[in-house]
């Protein structure tokens, strides 16, 4: 069952459609609530956007702490760090606006009553992951697609987990991120960087711009900004991030430049990116061997190969033999990917019954399952858990 807690009963329909399974009870006071918790099975709490942002903190604080099993959901008029932050603070699951769609709003509602399952059967989540999990595209040559993939994946993942997802652009001297959603961001990673130690979780959401349900950090606007840029910056940023949202997508450069190689310990997953030609091959070989040096095991890479499907006297079996490993994702040649690219609109979303889009698909699939793994190991802490802490 979901209590909503509100003056006013126009999120119950909302509520309803979203988990239809669920029945919703509304009360208008705190004191309503309480005697639902007490009298019926609730499994999550609303607090409905009519109430004060300072009382409604009150309220879930109130009642996290006499009923600490069931989960606590904001419906919040304005978003922002502050608000997270306080919302966590006095126990909140999660945040969402008041008037989200509802795929968002059912995303909310089902983490949120996961979790009170959890927490009923004694798994408060303590041994849940520290951070989000995170993962780069890379690539030594251009033209592979490696920020074509980065970005699609980054969509994919935010459909998966609206408001969960961001999606940074380490390529700093030419990235394409902003550019392949359409975004003309004013700001970017290079003005994080002007704060120094001064940045924190706070300031750099405000450096975020958005793309539907995924957060974006652009790459600098003119490539001399590159260089203000520091591979501290990238560790503090990243750091940071992890702490804001449950996966960070990179879209890395295309060379081991001193940023990337300071970002190698913190990502979990390096996609590396080839298209089947000789030279991209040849380089290809070259980053997985200097990815291994530099501590980053097989398996934890996700070797992709672009445009598998090209009659160019090359095979994939040939390539895994030159190699010596497996290609794990392979993705087809599609006429319709620079008509997504020149629109700004990523494949999935502007052809997503193209066997491109459906290829991305499955790759985002996998991906989703070792970052599960990642989880699932007790390696990370989960982005829900820790905005509850923070």
């Amino acid at each position: 069952m979901i209590l909503l807690i509100d003056p006013v009963s126009e999120l119950v329909g909302t509520l309803g459609e979203a988990r239809p399974d669920l029945d919703v009870w509304h009360v208008v006071d705190v004191a309503g609530a309480e005697r639902a918790l007490d009298e019926r099975s609730i499994d999550v709490v609303v607090i409905g956007p009519s109430i004060q942002h300072d009382d409604a903190l009150e309220i879930a604080s109130k009642l996290h702490e006499a009923f600490p099993l069931v989960s606590i959901v904001l419906a919040a008029m304005t978003e922002g760090s502050t608000l997270y932050r306080g919302a966590m603070r006095a126990g909140v699951t999660d945040v969402f606006l008041h008037d989200a769609e509802l795929d968002e709003v059912r995303g909310v509602l089902d983490r949120a009553v996961e979790e009170t399952l959890r927490h009923r059967a004694g798994d408060p989540g303590e041994d849940r992951p520290q951070v989000g999990t995170t993962m780069a595209t890379f690539a030594t040559k251009g033209g592979c697609g490696k920020s074509f993939i980065a970005t699609n994946i980054a969509v994919l993942f935010a459909e998966r987990h609206p408001g969960e997802v961001v999606l940074v652009d380490l390529d700093l001297q030419a990235g394409d991120a902003a550019l392949m959603l359409q975004l003309a961001p004013e700001r970017s990673i290079r003005e994080a960087a002007e704060l120094g130690d001064g940045l924190d979780d706070q300031a750099l959401a405000g450096f975020l711009v958005t793309a539907g349900n995924l957060k974006v950090l652009a790459a600098p606007a003119h490539p001399v900004e590159a260089e203000e840029v520091t591979p501290e910056t990238v560790v503090r940023v990243l750091n940071l991030l992890r702490t804001m949202f449950r996966y960070v997508i990179i879209d890395g450069p295309p060379s081991f430049t001193e940023q990337m190689l300071a970002a190698v310990d913190l990502i979990d997953t390096v996609i590396v990116v080839s298209s089947l030609d000789v030279p991209s091959i040849k380089n290809l070989k070259l980053s997985v061997q200097t990815l291994r040096d530099l501590g980053i095991p097989r398996d934890r890479m996700k070797i992709v190969l672009n445009r598998a499907d090209s009659k160019v006297g090359l095979t994939i079996r040939e390539v895994e033999k030159s190699l010596g490993t497996t290609i794990d994702i392979s993705l087809p040649s599609s006429r319709e990917v620079p008509f997504a690219v020149n629109q700004g609109v990523a494949i999935v979303n502007a052809r997503p019954k193209a066997p491109i889009a459906k290829a991305l698909r499955e790759a985002a699939k996998d991906l989703q399952r070792d970052g599960q793994g990642v989880e699932e190991r007790g390696e990370r802490r989960t982005w829900t858990s820790l905005k509850r802490d923070n």
